[in-house]
């Protein structure tokens, strides 16, 4: 073959493997970018969400418990107000969630804290009403024997959501670091393969030249020597 075949032959190879080596590197970089995404979009959020409402849990109770042992009027309403501040951020984290949890698993934890909420609301609601009344000591055993229960029960169905969440993005992150690791392992192969085949194409066509080169002079001394019986062949 010609030489100018052979060389279009030869960097048409090398030329596909540099492209399969980009082609492999945004695989990665996509893979990477959507993975990323998907942790800051969604389970950051779900999380913030989770983690506000068991803030809003907590705060209820500690208000509660507080409520409990006010007199004033004044200030059992302040503390009132206060219940209904984090009741709202407990709407809002949970209402974050509705649009966000895709998965069977993750609704059934939601189903479990809404199930837990049903019963503990009533139970905070009785609780003002007994401490708005003054009845202090009922309030107190009511608190501890009825209202703090559902608070355990809704706070530990949250948490469980939490950890559910954080798995799931430990997972995300494990599969990004695989799909990099992979990619990377190609890419380094196919760029090993590459410089080998250019070694190799570089090391044919010289001698594919080199070898005319030095026939047509072995025949030239030849022929100053006086043989003249040497046939030139085409390459």
């Amino acid at each position: 073959y010609p030489i100018g075949s052979r060389l279009s032959v030869a960097f048409g190879l090398v030329l596909v493997l540099l492209m399969l080596i980009a082609g492999v590197s945004l695989y990665a970089m996509r893979q990477t970018q959507s993975n990323l995404e998907n942790i800051v979009s969604s389970t950051n959020v779900k999380l913030a969400s989770a983690n506000l409402m068991a803030s809003a849990i907590r705060d209820i109770a500690v208000l509660d418990s507080n409520l409990i042992l006010l007199s004033e009027t004044s200030d059992m309403n302040g503390q009132v107000r206060l219940i209904e501040v984090a009741s709202g951020r407990f709407r809002e984290g949970r209402e974050r969630l509705n649009g966000l949890v895709t998965s069977d698993d993750g609704k059934a934890m939601l189903a479990n804290i809404d199930k837990a909420l049903a019963v503990g609301t009533p139970l905070n609601q009785e609780l003002i009403k007994l401490a708005l009344a003054n009845r202090n000591e009922e309030a107190r055993d009511f608190a501890l024997d009825r209202f703090q229960p559902a608070v355990r029960t809704t706070i530990t169905a949250v948490q469980e959501f939490i950890d559910h969440e954080t798995r799931l993005a430990e997972k995300v992150r494990a599969d990004s670091e695989q799909t990099y690791q992979r990619s990377r392992l190609l890419v380094n192969v196919l760029a090993g393969v590459s410089v080998l085949l250019a070694a190799l194409v570089a090391f044919l066509i010289t001698r594919s030249v080199t070898r005319p080169i030095r026939n047509a002079v072995e025949l030239a001394q030849k022929v100053a020597a006086g043989d003249l019986s040497s046939r030139i062949e085409s390459q």
